[in-house]
C-alpha cells in the first residue's frame, strides 16, 4: 500500500523547508503582522509526491500549528485576551500546481485544535500556502514563536 509523500518547499519548488531550513519570522513587534523573513518562503508549497510515482491523492487536507514540542499549549497557540484567545499564526491557500486553486482570499487562524481546511492534493501536485503571524498588542515581550506546521489528510491506496 503506497502513501502520499508530503513535502514542504520554498516557492522555487527546489529548496526544501525542513529542520535545516526553517520558516523564520525574525523579530515580530507586538501589534504587527509578519510573514517569513526570506522572500523565497512566501508562499511555501505543500507538495504531494513531487515528481510523481505514487498516484495517491491526499484528501480532507487540513493545516495546523503546534508548539515546538508538538503540543497545544503556549501563548501563540492559546492567544491573548485582546485578540479573543485566537492563535497568532494564520494561513490561507491561494495558488496551486496541477490541481484546482482554493483561492482563499482571507487568512484563517491556525493553532492547537484550530485548523485550515484546503483542497485535495493529487500526486505530483501542490498547494501554495501563505503563512503569517499576527501578534496582538498584549503579546508577551520576547515571546519565542518556534513551533511546528502540521498537515493532516486521508488517503486510499
Amino acid at each position: 500500500m503506497s502513501a502520499p509523500v508530503v513535502g514542504w518547499y520554498e516557492k522555487d519548488d527546489i529548496t526544501v523547508i525542513n529542520a535545516a531550513n526553517k520558516l523564520a519570522f525574525g523579530t515580530v513587534t507586538a501589534g504587527a503582522t509578519a510573514v517569513p523573513t526570506r522572500n523565497g518562503q512566501v508562499p511555501f508549497h505543500l507538495w504531494n509526491d513531487k515528481g510523481g510515482g505514487s498516484a495517491v491523492t491526499m484528501t480532507s487536507v487540513t493545516l495546523g500549528f503546534k508548539n515546538a514540542s508538538g503540543g497545544d499549549t503556549g501563548e501563540y497557540i492559546a492567544g491573548t485576551t485582546l485578540n479573543g484567545n485566537v492563535p497568532f499564526f494564520q494561513a490561507r491557500s491561494y495558488g496551486s500546481t496541477a490541481c484546482p486553486d482554493d483561492a482563499q482570499s482571507s487568512y484563517t487562524a491556525i493553532g492547537g485544535t484550530t485548523y485550515l481546511s484546503i483542497g485535495d492534493i493529487p500526486a505530483n501536485a501542490c498547494r501554495w500556502v501563505y503563512l503569517q503571524c499576527a501578534l496582538p498588542v498584549d503579546a508577551s515581550d520576547g515571546l519565542d514563536l518556534a513551533g511546528r506546521m502540521q498537515v493532516s489528510y486521508w488517503y486510499a491506496a
